[in-house]
């Protein structure tokens, strides 16, 4: 049973909605989390379409019918109605921090949200008249020694502020993009992840959307960076952009540093 992300629902599939909680910057369960609201465009009571109920906190199946294999992460397993329509809708998760004893778990409710964007089935239309290119727009260029976190360039489409939204919009969630990183001497950076281990060639990167009203590069490619598999000094990267109709796009080379 395939499951789509965030970018990338389909109307009558599954999709996954990953949440993930912090407290004092570091990811820690809530005591509970209550349920979570679905809305179509904004939260607005007229906007409600769905809500998943999760068990109370003292069942044993809890936190059903969410999943969690790692600390602080949850993801909802939902099965998109059909009547469903494509477009940008909001999750609300409600959750309870702390245990409130004998309190009601409503009186001391908190909530996050997120967002996902649903499109019909995997179908992809080009009528080959209109054609689609997109640019690089590098980030992140400097980490510090120690620091986990993004590598982020703006996927960019064109022609710049004059590209077709709709167009646009209706590819993003076929698109899939790569990325190499290389020394300066042209070798492949490798990687430790506890057991498991790699190599940074053609390694699958995130699409998603960038913070704020971004008109000429709303769309965001993110890996994450250990430094700690790195040696202070200058990479290069390059990223590879693979569309729906199997047309692929590479950008150049483009150097960040970790100091």
């Amino acid at each position: 049973m395939a499951e789509y992300g965030r970018l990338s629902g389909r109307i009558g599939e599954y999709i996954s909605l990953n949440m993930s909680f912090y407290h004092n910057g570091e990811k820690n369960d809530p005591y509970a989390i209550t349920k979570i609201e679905m809305y179509k465009s904004s939260v607005s009571v007229e906007n409600l379409i769905s809500t998943i109920d999760i068990v109370d906190p003292s069942d044993s199946t809890y936190p059903s019918p969410l999943s969690t294999d790692t600390t602080g992460e949850y993801v909802a397993s939902f099965e998109v109605p059909a009547e469903y329509e494509e477009g940008q809708y909001i999750d609300v998760w409600y959750y309870v921090p702390s245990d409130p004893g004998s309190g009601d778990l409503g009186d001391y409710e908190q909530t996050t949200t997120g967002q996902f964007i649903l499109g019909t089935d995997n179908w992809f239309g080009d009528d080959e008249l209109r054609s689609v290119d997109f640019d690089i727009d590098p980030l992140s260029n400097k980490f510090i020694k120690g620091e986990v976190k993004d590598l982020e360039i703006g996927l960019v489409p064109l022609p710049l502020y004059d590209y077709n939204v709709e167009l646009i919009s209706s590819l993003i969630p076929h698109l899939s993009a790569d990325i190499t990183i290389l020394t300066q001497s042209n070798e492949v950076v490798t990687y430790a992840d506890g057991s498991e281990a790699g190599t940074f060639s053609d390694m699958p990167m995130s699409i998603g959307l960038r913070e704020g009203r971004y008109r000429s590069n709303p769309y965001v490619l993110r890996i994450l960076i250990d430094t700690s598999n790195f040696y202070k000094g200058t990479y290069k990267y390059s990223i590879k952009i693979t569309l729906p109709n199997s047309k692929i796009i590479m950008s150049k080379w483009y150097n960040f540093s970790i100091v």
